[in-house]
């Protein structure tokens, strides 16, 4: 979003690992592999997941590792994927054929 409305010219955004086609690398933005991506003032997370790990890691900067471990607790956050798919690898290409991304 941050580079569809242009803000984010120049800088480097986490993007989703299937989404390539709308990577924010098409609009001026630099699509960086990682969960959460620092960029100056600006802060972007890859996805659903990644964007706690956002929240937790801002709050984390902002009232202390303790607090940002409390929430992480009473959230229940505990990111355990039943499947082991980190990176799409070889099922990219099968996923973006099933799961149209644009």
């Amino acid at each position: 979003m941050l580079a569809g409305c242009g803000r984010g010219v120049g800088r480097q955004a986490g993007h989703l690992a299937l989404g390539a086609g709308a990577a924010p690398g098409g609009l001026g933005s630099t699509a960086v592999e990682e969960r959460v991506v620092f960029d100056g003032k600006i802060v972007t997370a890859a996805g659903v997941s990644s964007g706690i790990d956002m929240a937790l890691t801002l709050l984390a900067g902002e009232a202390g590792e303790r607090m940002a471990q409390t929430v992480q607790l009473a959230i229940e956050y505990n990111l355990a994927p039943p499947h082991d798919m980190k990176t799409p690898g070889e099922l990219k290409e099968e996923a973006l054929r099933v799961i149209p991304m644009q």
